[in-house]
């Protein structure tokens, strides 16, 4: 603490230890590097992104229902191996549900390594 208090505008907290949050307290009021239609073209593409990780998700839901409806047939096989490229294509480092997606993967991988 007294090194702290000895040097008040010599601590630079590390980013990645804060979420980047110190990056956007210095300069987010600033932000200028958008012009309005940039930042709102920004805006749309992460809200499209939003979705269709949402979409990803639910169609790995319904694909997962196929499975356990139709088991151990072609039909089951074909929605598991569907069901794995839907929840791979989730990205875990943006939207959480890690252990969600994991645990999900691990299973979809285990049905198609059954014969």
């Amino acid at each position: 603490m007294a090194f702290i208090r000895g040097h008040p505008d010599g601590i630079y907290f590390k980013d990645a230890l804060w979420g980047r949050l110190q990056r956007y307290a210095l300069h987010g009021d600033i932000n200028n590097r958008f012009t309005r239609e940039e930042h709102q073209a920004q805006i749309d593409a992460e809200r499209k992104l939003r979705d269709d990780q949402e979409d990803r998700r639910r169609a790995y839901l319904i694909l997962r229902g196929v499975l356990q409806d139709a088991g151990k047939t072609d039909l089951g096989r074909k929605a598991a191996q569907l069901a794995i490229q839907c929840i791979r294509g989730i990205s875990v480092e943006r939207f959480g549900r890690q252990s969600d997606i994991r645990n999900a993967d691990i299973e979809l991988a285990r049905c198609l390594r059954q014969p």
